[in-house]
């Protein structure tokens, strides 16, 4: 997972949101989607232990996902 992807900072906002949610839930590609996430992100998510802090944790926890 330490493929380095360099994220198009040309596109617009709205464009950003869709590329991510397409990456995320149409491609299921998880290198994709943490390429758009910062270095120091910070998820809480709706559940108990859900808490992540930086793109290694965050790589970790949604590994299970895809």
């Amino acid at each position: 997972m330490e493929r380095v992807r360099e994220v198009n900072v040309s596109m617009s906002a709205v464009e950003t949101a869709r590329e991510f949610c397409r990456a995320w839930f149409e491609k299921l590609d998880l290198d994709e989607v943490i390429a758009f996430l910062a270095e120091d992100i910070t998820f809480v998510g709706t559940g108990e232990d859900e808490f992540v802090r930086g793109k290694p944790g965050m790589t970790a926890r949604e590994a299970g996902y895809f």
